[in-house]
């Protein structure tokens, strides 16, 4: 790709050829993970390889033409830790959504979302019929 660029007066500088480096796909969006799910939601990337590592085990899907995906996964234990990536067509894997299972208990359900060091919380009334 080659770029100039223009200052107030309209002079333009001397052009440079630059090379585009592809980046790895950006850290999925993950749906809320209960102790009752048996499946891990969200949106990449299209067509990215989704990874869900819980433990030693991990869980594999490719996300759709719109970037959505559904990895089926067992349920799991309150507390428990899930690390979910994504694969690009050339290789590049983003960094990993850390996921904490919360308990759905059909009350007060607290969803803890961490994204690199900040930490948040978001309170969801859950009426069981």
């Amino acid at each position: 790709m080659e770029v100039t660029a223009k200052d107030g007066n309209g002079k333009l500088s001397a052009s440079r050829i630059l090379t585009v480096v592809r980046a790895a796909p950006n850290i999925p969006i993950v749906n809320s993970v209960t102790n009752k799910s048996t499946a891990v939601t969200g949106k990449t990337e299209k067509g990215a390889l989704v990874t869900v590592v819980i433990g030693k085990k991990s869980y594999k899907v490719k996300a759709n033409s719109q970037g959505n995906f559904k990895v089926v996964i067992p349920k799991q234990k309150a507390k428990t830790t899930l690390y979910v990536s994504a694969k690009d067509f050339k290789g590049n894997v983003s960094a990993a959504r850390v996921v904490i299972v919360k308990k759905n208990d059909g009350g007060l359900l607290k969803i803890l979302y961490l994204e690199g060091p900040y930490c948040f919380v978001h309170n969801y009334y859950i009426k069981n019929d």
